[in-house]
């Protein structure tokens, strides 16, 4: 599983996105940037 879809994973199940950047060793910025990215992109939420 990508850090992509991992991100994904974590936040459908309830993960914050700050607890989501410590737990996949990368910045909020990073996740908050992937998630508006999907949620766009996918309609994924």
């Amino acid at each position: 599983m990508g850090d992509r879809e991992r991100i994904l994973h974590l936040y459908e199940k309830g993960h914050k996105i700050s607890h989501i950047a410590k737990m996949i060793g990368v910045t909020h910025s990073c996740v908050s940037k992937i998630m508006t990215r999907l949620v766009i992109d996918f309609k994924v939420l």
